[in-house]
């Protein structure tokens, strides 16, 4: 089987939010452009409503080449390996500087952190925190502050869930603002009777 067209990167390459997806649909196939069709339109509009513009952002996705019926397991039809894609990707964002970077899904967490692919560590658990990113995507071996949340595709099969995608790209826009990640020191007090947590409230 040939490979299908490859779907290469588009906007900004000084962009200070990079998203990454999985791989093409047959939307993304078709007009060679990432994130297109009704997912890409949910996309930017929920990133528009955060305040973050589509076009001031740099999208990638992990796989650059739609899988055989939008399976990752057939990639080896194509003469592609997962593992050779995600070091593709971030060999990519090496080239880049970003202040926070998207994952979009389980196989783009994994890429950039190893994350995503456990029961434990699927990016329903992660969505909307700030984790590292591998220490070789970072300029000078520096880590990337990483931003998880849910893909458009998922949102669109679960709607429930498109509030926590708007506050997570708040969040992203806010994170966008800065390099590193700055842990916010916080203080807890545990009260273990009713009364004295009455009594602090």
């Amino acid at each position: 089987m040939n490979k299908p067209r490859r779907v290469d990167p588009v906007g900004p390459v000084d962009a200070k939010i990079v998203l990454v997806g999985e791989a093409p649909g047959k939307e993304e196939d078709e007009t060679g452009v990432p994130f297109t069709g009704a997912s890409g339109t949910l996309l930017t509009q929920i990133m528009r409503e955060a305040g973050i513009e589509r076009s001031q952002c740099y999208i990638t996705n992990v796989i650059k080449y739609r899988p055989p019926n939008n399976n990752l397991n057939k990639l080896h039809e194509i003469g592609l390996k997962l593992e050779e894609c995600e070091e593709e990707l971030r060999r990519e964002l090496r080239q880049l500087n970003p202040n926070v970077i998207v994952p979009l899904g389980n196989t783009a967490l994994h890429a950039l952190t190893g994350k995503g692919l456990k029961a434990k560590d699927k990016i329903t658990n992660w969505r909307g925190s700030i984790i590292p990113s591998y220490p070789s995507i970072g300029r000078e071996g520096t880590p990337v502050k990483v931003i998880p949340t849910l893909h458009p595709a998922f949102i669109m099969r679960s709607w429930g869930d498109s509030p926590f995608v708007f506050f997570d790209f708040l969040k992203i826009k806010k994170e966008s603002l800065t390099k590193g990640i700055k842990w916010e020191k916080k203080d807890y007090k545990i009260l273990t009777v009713f009364e004295d947590a009455k009594d602090w409230l």
